[in-house]
């Protein structure tokens, strides 16, 4: 569930701009500019921040990211009256608006909030967006999570990591036994089923310098108490599973 930007993630070393030489196949630079949205009703707080691509207009690479990361970010929005960029804002506007008056019926305490950076790695070929989200729907605590989406910059295309772990391939096995091993040796018994044949590849996944940093979100592989469960698999690592790397490097 995607909800907000409190974390601050301290272990991740990364550039957050992009070289001035560098952008998508055509070398448009872009710039990034926070879209913001706050609604505050008797009982509900809302504040949304959105980094969009300010320059994406006529650069069909950067509107396929802009578009994509926006859709990814704001998975509440009604997507039938989303048809170009400019449409975004105004469909986060009406869902805000009725999640308000929906909140207000129920008499319920809600806090969600959204926060986003956009992060670069591979001599910036690789483009991500950092996402942290908060939720509070009355109850114990909040709920903190930490997403990553990963971007080809010359293609715009997203990077789906889940080939990674077809059993059926020739390297799915191992990089199954790969991921279970160090989440085995960095986290020990606090968390649930972590076995050669349980793991799975997380939603959020970040692209760095040297490999793959996996994050699972509080409950997934934990108690929330434990907190979120990170682990790196480096390209060294995966490369000698026989696993095709598909990112930049």
């Amino acid at each position: 569930m995607r909800v907000s930007f409190i974390v601050a993630f301290a272990a991740i070393v990364f550039v957050s701009c992009a070289d001035s030489n560098r952008g998508a196949g055509d070398n448009v630079v872009p710039v990034f500019e926070e879209q913001h949205f706050g609604r505050q009703c008797e009982n509900v707080n809302i504040d949304i921040g959105c980094q969009r691509i300010a320059n994406a207009n006529g650069n069909a690479v950067w509107e396929r990211i802009d578009m994509e990361n926006c859709m990814r970010t704001l998975p509440h929005l009604d997507t039938d009256t989303i048809r170009v960029a400019a449409d975004i804002m105004p469909a986060v506007e009406a869902f805000v608006e009725s999640f308000c008056r929906d909140a207000q019926d129920l008499g319920v305490e809600y806090v969600y909030t959204i926060h986003q950076e956009p992060l670069y790695s591979r001599d910036n070929t690789v483009l991500c967006y950092q996402t942290e989200t908060y939720t509070y729907a009355g109850g114990a605590h909040a709920v903190e999570e930490l997403y990553f989406d990963c971007y080809d910059v010359d293609s715009g295309r997203s990077y789906d990591f889940g080939y990674l772990l077809d059993r059926d391939s020739e390297w799915g096995v191992a990089v199954a036994e790969l991921l279970s091993s160090k989440l085995m040796a960095q986290h020990g018994d606090m968390l649930f089923d972590v076995s050669a044949d349980g793991v799975y590849m997380p939603e959020s996944v970040l692209i760095t310098d040297t490999g793959l940093l996996l994050v699972y979100q509080p409950y997934e592989l934990a108690p929330y108490s434990y907190g979120m469960v990170t682990v790196e698999l480096t390209d060294e690592e995966l490369a000698a599973t026989g696993a095709s790397l598909v990112w930049g490097h």
